[in-house]
């Protein structure tokens, strides 16, 4: 038998959450966690990369406005020609701060 030990989160083990990106037919919506990890930001760059079908989101002075938690995105997916829905889990890279979503895997 294999046992695996319990640790509870008072002896500092922190339950990890991957940050949720739902892309709906007009937006992009950013759970908390993704907000969080992006620190809040007021505007986001978008930016998509066809060949592996994934879209960085990273802070931004200028470019799309976060909405509470929506970005609006309907001319984001004309120009890429993206034509997928669903929730999707973001992976943040802490030296790019950027939040990078792979359309091929939803949550």
């Amino acid at each position: 038998m294999a046992f695996e030990v319990y640790h509870s989160r008072k002896q500092g083990s922190e339950k990890v959450i991957n940050p949720i990106v739902r892309l709906s037919k007009n937006s992009i919506v950013l759970d908390k966690t993704a907000r969080q990890l992006l620190e809040n930001p007021e505007y986001v760059e978008l930016a998509y990369d066809s060949d592996e079908k994934i879209i960085r989101i990273v802070p931004s002075n200028n470019g799309t406005q976060v909405k509470k938690t929506k970005l609006p995105a309907q001319r984001f997916y004309k120009v890429f020609e993206i034509d997928v829905t669903g929730k999707f889990n973001g992976v943040f890279n802490e030296e790019e701060k950027a939040l990078f979503v792979n359309l091929k895997a939803s949550a």
